[in-house]
């Protein structure tokens, strides 16, 4: 397999419509980044044989609709404190 530059897979995932699929703008830096580190290798072990497949199923799945690719922030301890704050009203943590 050949692999792709950022600006490769950055117009191929504007070619596919990416954004409208997924709802959110695809990181090409973090794509390359991703895979360079693990030497291309998917998560089950096998090498990868098609970038633009996983980009597809990046954008198909990156909504959550199956469990996968869901990146959530970290929330911050003030943010956790806030959070418990709006739901137990009278029982505040400091």
């Amino acid at each position: 397999m050949i692999k792709p530059t950022a600006l490769q897979a950055a117009g191929y995932a504007t070619e596919i419509g990416y954004k409208e699929l997924s709802g959110r703008e695809f990181d090409a830096d973090y794509f390359i980044d991703k895979y360079e580190a693990c030497g291309w290798v998917l998560g089950n072990g096998n090498p990868m044989k098609n970038w633009k497949a996983v980009i597809r199923n990046w954008a198909r799945y990156s909504d959550g609709r199956y469990g996968y690719f869901v990146q959530k922030k970290k929330k911050t301890i003030s943010q956790k404190r806030k959070d418990y704050n709006e739901q137990n009203g009278d029982r505040q943590l400091l």
